[in-house]
């Protein structure tokens, strides 16, 4: 004669689902009565629910997601900037003589074209909201490059090299240039100094409305990303040097990669500090 089954315990029934009845626990078993303790417990701890107060509803009020303008509205006072930089280069800078605006626009058409790449990079969130590809924004630095050395070989002449000039003929010469604006010095370094100073002063300015707009909307690689808006800053105010500076290659050359560079490395320090959210 078989001995009777023992009846399931509270832990088997629990896990069979809750339509079937609870049995009794099996003396003995300590399980079981563990659970009971603790479901009679907990029915003494039900309360009334809880309703937040004016603080908490005021900090889950403040969660709530904030509307952020879009890329394209952000970047509008970078690009007006540029515009108005450009139509008082001619004031700032002077027109060379030495060749028509036509001939310009096809290396200035270049750099603004690599300039709004680079503030697209910046302010385009992408698919997933992390902005372009890795890839575009790694390879940005070498295609501003390439598009720097492009533009100044466009429109330009490579004339005589640069002459030797000593300190006091350049101090002298650059002296000219700043108390009479409207006489010509024919001086390659004085018209260096002169278009790359102008240069870099463009790129502070479009530089700073740029970060202003991108502080804290860059979640990947801030650093990266601020080096690239330096440079599209640069490449803007280039934009300036090669529609009014002087055709040798060389100095055009010299005057527009300088301040890429240092807005680069200004700019990936900056970009650490403030585009991370």
């Amino acid at each position: 004669m078989s001995a009777p089954a023992a009846p399931p315990s509270l832990v088997s029934q629990l896990a069979s689902g809750p339509e079937r009845p609870l049995a009794g626990p099996p003396p003995g078993d300590p399980t079981d009565r563990r659970l009971l303790a603790l479901d009679a417990a907990l029915g003494h701890l039900a309360g009334p629910p809880a309703r937040p107060g004016p603080a908490l509803r005021a900090a889950l009020d403040a969660l709530a997601p904030v509307a952020r303008p879009s890329g394209l509205a952000r970047a509008l006072p970078v690009l007006g900037a540029a515009l108005l930089a450009w139509a008082a280069s001619p004031w700032l800078l002077g027109l060379s003589q030495r060749e028509s605006l036509v001939t310009r626009l096809p290396g200035a058409a270049l750099l603004g074209l690599a300039g709004l790449g680079g503030l697209w990079l910046g302010f385009s969130r992408g698919a997933e909201g992390l902005g372009p590809s890795i890839v575009w924004r790694r390879g940005y630095p070498s295609l501003a490059a390439l598009a720097v050395v492009i533009a100044s070989q466009l429109g330009g002449s490579a004339g005589p090299a640069l002459p030797a000039h000593g300190a006091r003929q350049w101090v002298s010469a650059s002296g000219a240039m700043v108390l009479s604006p409207g006489q010509s010095v024919h001086d390659p370094m004085a018209t260096l100094g002169e278009s790359a100073s102008a240069a870099l002063l463009l790129a502070a300015v479009l530089g700073g409305l740029t970060f202003r707009a991108m502080a804290r909307t860059v979640p990947v690689s801030p650093g990266l990303a601020g080096a690239n808006a330096g440079i599209a800053s640069a490449l803007l105010a280039a934009v300036a040097v090669q529609l009014t500076g002087d055709g040798h290659t060389g100095t055009r050359f010299t005057a527009m990669a300088v301040p890429m560079v240092l807005s680069m490395v200004i700019g990936s320090l900056v970009g650490r500090r403030t585009m991370a959210p």
